[in-house]
């Protein structure tokens, strides 16, 4: 049997934690756009090098 437990404050935070990555994706690809190396966003925004490969493969589809 599957127990599941409702909390607030879990859905909350995985609300906020989601559209924090929406948001970080977006400034990630304003960076790209803008010409910044792969290497002063991750300075910046300390994300992946992979991440941020897999966004800028989002810009060129």
């Amino acid at each position: 049997m599957l127990t599941l437990e409702w909390n607030m404050d879990d859905a909350l935070q995985a609300r906020f934690d989601e559209g924090h990555d929406v948001a970080m994706d977006s400034v990630v690809r304003n960076m790209l756009r803008s010409g910044m190396t792969f290497d002063k966003i991750q300075e910046l925004t300390q994300l992946s090098f992979e991440h941020i490969q897999d966004i800028k493969n989002t810009l060129t589809k």
